[in-house]
């Protein structure tokens, strides 16, 4: 099972979503994925003003 498809079955279990993201966490790839997907988020709520500028 691919990655993307992982992501997907997140989505299509909205009430348990921590599920897939806990078997997610266990493979190296998803590792990257999972820091790439906060940066990104830091990087939009930065861009938004939410994060302190002093971190």
């Amino acid at each position: 099972m691919s990655t993307r498809q992982l992501l997907v079955q997140a989505r299509i279990l909205p009430r348990k979503p921590l599920l897939p993201l806990l078997g997610l966490i266990r493979l190296p790839q998803a590792q990257m994925m999972i820091q790439l997907l906060i940066l990104i988020l830091q990087k939009k709520y930065h861009s938004l003003g939410f994060v302190d500028t002093a971190n």
